[in-house]
């Protein structure tokens, strides 16, 4: 079902959430009050007050809660996101997929979301919105208050992050989620556009969910990623990621999101609409009868200190830039930081079940790092080189690989294995003079690489190959 010529379009938001009690009636009154008339949230095991909020807010008939619980080895969010498409895609006609922490934030007064949408043409299947990263605005502890009023500084425009954008797809024309939250495959004959009217332009190196250009014209979405550090510590963290199974964010994702250079706070007009509409919320749940304590668990925030007893800013981070194979060698360059922001003198690297004890070659400076980690060393690049006669033969052809700092408890710096098996792959079909190795063996490659690690052992001449991020 299609608007009606003149009618306001319904706006939704479709969201998973897990353990945002504190966070859950701002987000509803904030959204209600630019516009958005239905919510569609998929209650991912929450075990605070957020299902007795989302249930309480659908008795009153603002919120869909949908009860969705994980599948063990299996991230939610784009399940979540699937069924949400299919129960309510004829419940609205346009719904902003967005998180728990961002806020879609108009950027020009007396433009509304609705008027943006509204003047979107027949074949615009989708609008994506730029993220604005807010950092923590320099608070360890916390105090009661909105978000939206607790931080008020952010990253600059063109910091890298912002390129990322989330989507709100026409419900008639969005065929099924990308690959991942961000991004929506549409049904043929259907475009995408950003705010400015543009046709979207992917971002060139990463692809679908990162915008080449960063639109803030008349909308934009503000990412709360990491609030306060407290927050971060007893909130944030132990969520872990709705889109990787196993990811747990840690000390080196703050650090990355905890972008303070710009102050910017937001309008008057919009804090007082939300304050104004979570009292309403909070008086209309009492008169349910949902329970004083579930009702105020935003009071909560103000008890969280900003001790740190799981260690999650002990963690390091890092990265490998650039990886190639040359005179007999595996070249690994990139960058690491403990925990601490220092190099990290001592690296492990493991590739198959090879294990190679390293010291850089080499220390660069990098200031790309720096503008991500003010605090960090300026030179914590590397460049590691591993005789590949040290990784062996199956290490080529099974190239599961890592590097860890051995003092370190965790692994900071990952070489995915879809990197280096075509770098090898290559190396060894330019050895053996052929241009794949499709029609070879499972035999003939491990006896090719054999011959292939004996001769750069004995040359260190090797044949060379690269490959990028």
């Amino acid at each position: 079902m299609s608007v009606a010529a003149g009618q306001p379009p319904r706006i939704a938001l479709g969201a998973i959430f897990k353990n945002e009690g504190p966070y859950v009636l701002e987000w509803v009154a904030y959204h209600l009050g630019i516009g958005v008339t239905r919510f569609f949230i998929a209650d991912n095991d929450s075990d605070d007050e957020t299902t007795a909020l989302l249930a309480g807010l659908q008795a009153l008939g603002v919120v869909d809660h949908i009860p969705f619980p994980s599948v063990p080895g299996a991230p939610p969010q784009l399940p979540a996101y699937r069924e949400i498409i299919r129960r309510h895609r004829k419940d609205a006609d346009w719904i902003a997929f967005i998180d728990a922490d961002e806020f879609l934030a108009p950027t020009r007064p007396g433009v509304r979301i609705r008027d943006i949408l509204s003047a979107a043409d027949q074949d615009v299947g989708a609008v994506v919105v730029s993220w604005a990263v807010f950092g923590s605005s320099g608070l360890s502890r916390t105090e009661p208050g909105l978000v939206v009023q607790r931080f008020t500084q952010r990253a600059e425009r063109d910091y890298f992050h912002n390129h990322h954008y989330k989507t709100i797809i026409r419900s008639s024309a969005v065929a099924h989620p990308g690959g991942n939250p961000h991004h929506f495959i549409l049904k043929p004959g259907f475009r995408t556009i950003q705010p400015n009217g543009e046709t979207l332009a992917l971002h060139p190196e990463r692809g679908p969910g990162l915008s080449k250009v960063i639109d803030w014209s008349t909308l934009r979405l503000n990412h709360y990623a990491v609030k306060s550090r407290a927050e971060f510590i007893w909130k944030k963290s132990p969520r872990g990621s709705a889109t990787v199974a196993t990811r747990v964010k840690r000390g080196g994702y703050f650090q990355t999101h905890d972008r303070n250079e710009i102050t910017e706070v937001m309008r008057d007009v919009f804090v007082t609409r939300t304050r104004e509409g979570v009292d309403a919320l909070k008086r209309r749940l009492l008169e349910i009868g949902i329970d004083q304590a579930v009702v105020d668990a935003d009071l909560a925030i103000g008890k969280l200190d900003g001790a740190d007893p799981h260690g999650v800013f002990e963690e390091g981070r890092g990265y490998v830039d650039r990886s190639a194979v040359a005179r007999g060698r595996l070249i690994l360059q990139g960058w690491a930081l403990d925990g601490a922001g220092r190099q990290i003198e001592r690296l492990r690297v493991h590739v198959g079940r090879a294990v190679f004890d390293a010291k850089p070659v080499a220390r660069q400076p990098r200031p790309d790092v720096v503008r991500h980690f003010p605090a960090g060393d300026p030179n914590s690049g590397f460049r590691l080189e591993i005789p590949l006669s040290e990784l062996g033969a199956e290490a080529l052809l099974s190239p599961t690989a890592g590097i860890l700092a051995p003092d370190q408890m965790f692994e900071v710096v990952i070489v995915e294995s879809a990197r280096l098996a075509p770098l090898f792959q290559s190396s060894l079909a330019a050895f053996a003079g052929v241009d794949d190795l499709s029609s070879l063996s499972r035999d003939e490659k491990r006896a090719l690489a054999e011959r292939y690690v004996a001769a750069s052992a004995e040359t260190g001449a090797g044949v060379e190959a690269a490959g990028g991020r």
